[in-house]
């Protein structure tokens, strides 16, 4: 219930991560960086993937239907559930890294 319709940001090595959680079942993923263009920083945001979620088990599933990265096109992405409040997500990822993502929205 704390999942649907909301949108959380993931702090990793490339910037910041946003993930919205849609009520229908849909997500999308936007990459979130800075760039120095003409001596200036520029922030920019570029999709990286979308498709279906659900939570099943105590995981949340994602579901890729497209994505910049064609080798995740129909994956199932599996994410351990540790802990979900109004403000923070605790998981751990489909390759065992234990992540914290802040509720944006």
């Amino acid at each position: 219930r704390l999942l649907r319709d909301s949108v959380w940001k993931y702090q990793d090595a490339n910037g910041a991560l946003v993930i919205s959680l849609q009520a229908d079942g849909r997500f999308s993923t936007v990459r979130e960086s800075t760039q120095m263009r003409l001596f200036q920083k520029v922030f920019v945001k570029a999709p990286i993937s979308s498709g279906d979620w659900k939570i099943q088990n105590g995981k949340l599933w994602m579901h890729v239907r497209s994505s910049v990265d064609p080798t995740r096109v129909n994956a199932e992405l599996p994410f351990t559930l540790r802990v979900v409040t109004e403000k923070d997500l605790i998981f751990v990822d489909y390759v065992g890294h234990v992540g914290q993502a802040v509720r944006i929205k």
